[in-house]
């Protein structure tokens, strides 16, 4: 069993939000709430998650967002990481890990 991690668009949107829910959600009915979440994040665009599967079902996921940092009054882009976490039943497993493009 391989992890495979990958980027995922705006029609997974729902699979990225019942993973968040897996990772840190209280119940099934904080299911909406996440989904709201994603939708409604200013910052987020389609492009910016990565979800974590095992066998084809979701195990994990992050999230990449494009800021931009002044340094000395100039910007600077830069990337902000956010939501990482694993679902709990997967936590502390050891596995070979790939990446598709």
């Amino acid at each position: 069993m391989s992890l495979v991690m990958r980027w995922v668009a705006e029609g997974e949107f729902d699979k990225v939000a019942e993973t968040r829910l897996l990772c840190y959600g209280a119940g099934r009915n904080d299911l909406q709430k996440m989904k709201d979440m994603l939708r409604d994040d200013r910052r987020a665009k389609p492009g910016d998650f990565l979800l974590t599967e095992r066998d084809g079902r979701p195990v994990g996921t992050a999230t990449a967002l494009s800021l931009t940092m002044y340094v000395r009054g100039s910007p600077l882009p830069c990337q902000g990481v956010a939501w990482v976490g694993a679902i709990r039943t997967e936590r502390r497993k050891a596995d070979s890990i790939s990446t598709s493009p």
